[in-house]
């Protein structure tokens, strides 16, 4: 049996055995023990065209296995193949999930020994997944404790930044300064800061060599701030830009060091909440996918128990798999054509409303362009169309006006299993 189960695994072919006695396959191996069994079969669990285990049977007797019960058998390895995968993702979701909630409860922890130290780090504690909130207290309390009368938060994309947050600005500043981003080099402050991932405090930029506004919005800004002192101090996660809190007087007034320390603990108060957002919005999601795979599962168990009941029963497995499908991607209707020759016909449906007797009735689907069901046979990939109405190829009229469907989502049945497609559809247009 373990040369069955190696060869099968070795193949990736289904491998069987009349009688091990007198197959070559056994001649002259050492791991040929024949033991108590006569006829073998071996069906390899195939993921992604690599084996991952190998179902083997064996009998005492000289007894070979039909083409039905080989059939059976790779049923049960695809299932057997389904658990795996299933089992292996939500390991692996379970294993994200925990990592991310051990990541939220240590910057949570963190933020709280920080925001403890000042009346403004409480309020930024407690508007903690209002971001737009925190940067507009932030840069409004580092520019009054730091004696500024104008301040700008800039969010930096890793190309470009942009101003996200304004404390007393003229109307249309912060917009100016949105509408025509800083780059990261050396003619602006904000710029430098990025660039240098520290401090940046000019004294008076009017004598400063280096820096110069480019022509333009950015020094039409630059006129409209009347900058002469300015103090930029970056927003740095391990070292990478996430933005600048940038502060000036329309007078030379340098800052002192312990502003700049202040502007540099803000500054550092800005990136926990970023990043509290960042976690907060991802860990959203995780739960979103979680959820979304627990319920796929869900329907591959109710999938694979109607299989198991229902082995004889195809039309009930169709149903089964339609209506699971148009269910999970949220879908008003849904259909399987299973091919007749050359042509396709409709084989059940899901969501389709009136008498489900004319469905019979409606012509058969040719593989070509003019039809969902059509063009996924001719192609043999999934095609999804937004809306076959203001598609130019789409000419399937008949059964768009009987069932009223907008968008549509066609794909193929696997040709090793049956030949079809399975297609998808709502009645409004969307992705």
């Amino acid at each position: 049996m373990r040369t069955v189960i190696l060869h099968a695994a070795m193949s990736r072919q289904v491998v069987r055995i009349d009688d091990v006695l007198i197959d070559p396959l056994y001649e002259k191996r050492v791991d040929a023990k024949v033991g108590d069994f006569r006829s073998a079969l071996g069906i390899p669990l195939m993921r992604e065209n690599e084996p991952i285990g190998v179902i083997g049977l064996g009998r005492s007797a000289v007894d070979p296995f039909s083409e039905r019960e080989i059939e059976l058998t790779k049923t049960f390895a695809s299932q057997a193949v389904i658990a795996i995968e299933n089992a292996r993702l939500l390991n692996e979701l379970r294993q994200s999930t925990d990592d991310l909630s051990r990541r939220t409860a240590d910057l949570t922890e963190s933020l709280q020994q920080q925001t403890a130290t000042s009346d403004v780090l409480k309020l930024i504690s407690r508007s903690t997944f209002d971001l737009q909130a925190v940067l507009d207290t932030l840069v409004e309390s580092a520019a009054r404790l730091c004696g500024a009368p104008h301040g700008l938060i800039f969010r930096f994309d890793g190309t470009s930044a942009r101003a996200v947050a304004a404390y007393n600005n003229v109307p249309g500043f912060k917009e100016l300064w949105a509408d025509n981003p800083v780059l990261p080099n050396r003619a602006t402050a904000t710029g430098r800061a990025i660039v240098e991932r520290r401090a940046i405090h000019i004294p008076d930029v009017l004598s400063d060599p280096e820096y110069n506004p480019p022509k333009g919005a950015l020094k039409r800004a630059q006129k409209l701030g009347q900058c002469r002192t300015t103090l930029v101090v970056p927003m740095l996660r391990e070292g990478v830009p996430l933005g600048t809190i940038t502060l000036w007087k329309t007078k030379v007034e340098p800052y002192t060091d312990k502003q700049i320390e202040l502007v540099t603990t803000f500054a550092d108060q800005a990136v926990i909440a970023i990043e509290n957002v960042r976690l907060f919005e991802a860990e959203q999601q995780r739960k979103r996918e979680l959820t979304e795979s627990l319920e796929q599962q869900t329907a591959t168990a109710k999938v694979l128990q109607v299989i198991s009941r229902s082995t004889f029963d195809l039309q009930t497995v169709l149903s089964t798999l339609v209506e699971s499908a148009a269910r999970l991607c949220l879908t008003d209707q849904a259909a399987l054509f299973l091919r007749d020759g050359d042509v396709y016909r409709m084989a059940t449906t899901y969501g389709y409303a009136g008498d489900a007797a004319k469905y019979a009735d409606m012509p058969p689907l040719r593989p070509d362009r003019t039809s969902m069901t059509g063009r996924v046979a001719l192609e043999g990939k999934a095609v999804h169309v937004h809306d076959v109405l203001a598609d130019p190829e789409y000419r399937a009229n008949e059964y768009q006006q009987a069932f009223g469907y907008r968008t549509n989502l066609g794909v193929p049945l696997p040709p090793s299993r049956m030949s079809g497609c399975s297609r998808l559809s709502s009645s409004a247009p969307k992705s």
